[in-house]
């Protein structure tokens, strides 16, 4: 992971992953590549959503799965 690097933990925003040159396709799909950069975490910004708190939980698990923490949530 990044934090054995220096450290620091590091981690990546969903805001700014819109402004890459792969448009964001889902939060989950930024949480796939955090992963594969080796990042520690994920900040979520995301619009509304179906059912908010299942929707939240799924990302909980999904994150605790692969080993990321969730910094924050908008």
């Amino acid at each position: 992971m990044a934090s054995d690097l220096k450290g620091m933990r590091m981690g990546a925003s969903t805001y700014s992953w819109q402004f890459a040159q792969e448009r964001m396709r889902s939060v989950e799909h930024i949480m796939e590549k955090a992963f594969e950069f080796g990042l520690d975490g994920i900040e979520v910004m995301h619009g509304p959503v179906g059912s908010e708190e299942e929707y939240l939980m799924s990302l909980k698990r999904k994150a605790h799965t692969m080993g990321l923490d969730i910094y924050s949530l908008h």
